[in-house]
């Protein structure tokens, strides 16, 4: 459906020969533009109806239509988060962009936005969880060890569509290094690295370097390991945001309150500081 939508766009003017296959492409664009449209906003309205609070994560739907979380651990602090302030919360993954417009129109709370000047004039945001480290994630058979900025001169870095970063990050990107920004989710991202199309990709993780790659290798099995090598880029608050004009904003006494307990009391540690294993672990 999704796919259907986005091929529209693509494909209506060079395939449309005459008026009437013109016609007839402009219509099976539209029902599908419409259907993909009725489709996300059916999930903020389904989410409402059953009583749950929404929180939009990084993911996408898998071939089967089930939610896939780009980081498995996540909806772990969602519950955590959950049972400590008495909200409904239910993780929802959706692609990045689409995230945004669900949290900007009201209908969801938004986790792991980085607080930029842009947003923070859309947003009011949480107090913080903590701080994820951003590492450069490579493989084995070209790994990128990152020291410094310099590291990346000439280099091709992923990130996911619509993501922000941090300011030194930003004022680098298509000068020092190049930005490939077409992503969705991370299971293309690693495509794209496997086949020498990017250099390294770009991730957001409270993992310690050695626990992150056990997972994504466990989530990403395949030709060529995937390794972090070198220090991290920076280090960014992991926070809750909410569209200051929604009513869900009356919320956030209570997401407030509960991180300050799990952050007082080292709730998240249990989450991350399981030792490191090499096996596919469920929980991964």
């Amino acid at each position: 459906m999704i796919q259907a939508a986005r091929c529209c766009m693509a494909e209506c003017l060079p395939y449309s020969r005459t008026l009437a296959p013109f016609a007839m492409q402009i219509r099976f664009c539209r029902t599908a533009i419409t259907t993909a449209a009725l489709f996300f906003l059916l999930v903020g309205r389904s989410a409402a109806a059953s009583g749950e609070l929404a929180v939009y994560v990084l993911g996408e739907p898998d071939a089967q239509g089930r939610p896939a979380h780009s980081q498995p651990t996540v909806p772990r602090i969602i519950d955590l988060v959950a049972s400590e302030s008495g909200l409904p919360l239910v993780a929802h993954p959706l692609p990045w962009r689409r995230a945004l417009f669900m949290t900007e129109t009201g209908q969801g709370i938004l986790y792991g936005a980085e607080a930029t000047p842009e947003r923070l004039r859309k947003f009011q945001f949480s107090a913080s969880l903590g701080y994820a480290n951003q590492w450069l994630l490579s493989t084995e058979q070209a790994p990128l060890v990152f020291r410094q900025w310099e590291d990346l001169r000439n280099k091709k870095i992923s990130t996911m569509s619509g993501a922000s970063y941090g300011v030194e990050f930003e004022q680098r990107r298509n000068s020092l290094f190049k930005v490939e920004q077409n992503a969705t989710n991370m299971a293309s991202q690693v495509k794209m690295l496997r086949a020498g199309r990017v250099d390294a990709i770009l991730v957001a993780s409270f993992l310690n370097p050695q626990q992150l790659e056990d997972k994504l290798n466990c989530l990403f099995p395949g030709a060529g390991r995937l390794l972090i090598r070198g220090n991290p880029i920076e280090a960014n608050p992991i926070s809750f945001a909410i569209a200051k004009d929604s009513p869900l904003i009356s919320k956030l006494p209570a997401l407030n309150s509960a991180i300050e307990q799990i952050v007082r009391n080292h709730k998240l540690l249990p989450l991350f500081n399981a030792p490191p294993t090499t096996a596919c672990a469920p929980h991964s």
